[in-house]
């Protein structure tokens, strides 16, 4: 499989993840966009290329790279929304006088 062919289906798979908590955020981070992910390593393949192939195949890497770099962001601040919204429904139902329950 070609590494263009290779990178249009990482870029599906990127598009298409749904992270519904942290835990499944850092299977994300850890899949695509940690060094030892499966970007980092097209990257590493990237330097054995040939230098014509070398240029088109960095540029849309790079794409990939952004891209996943921008659906973990999106993820991110959809996890944390929804967890500051559970925590303000727990804080209603359940009232305390702590600190981290604000009334």
């Amino acid at each position: 499989m070609s590494m263009e062919t290779r990178i249009q289906n990482l870029l599906k798979e990127v598009t298409e993840f749904v992270a519904s908590d942290r835990q499944s955020l850092e299977i994300f981070r850890l899949k695509y966009i940690s060094k030892k992910g499966a970007i980092g390593e097209l990257f590493d393949e990237l330097k054995q290329l040939p230098a014509d192939l070398k240029k088109q195949s960095g540029k849309i890497l790079n794409d990939l790279k952004k891209a996943a770099e921008e659906r973990f962001a999106e993820m991110s601040t959809i996890v944390e929304t929804s967890k500051e919204a559970e925590f303000e429904i727990d804080c209603r139902r359940f009232p305390t006088r702590s600190a981290t329950c604000t009334r």
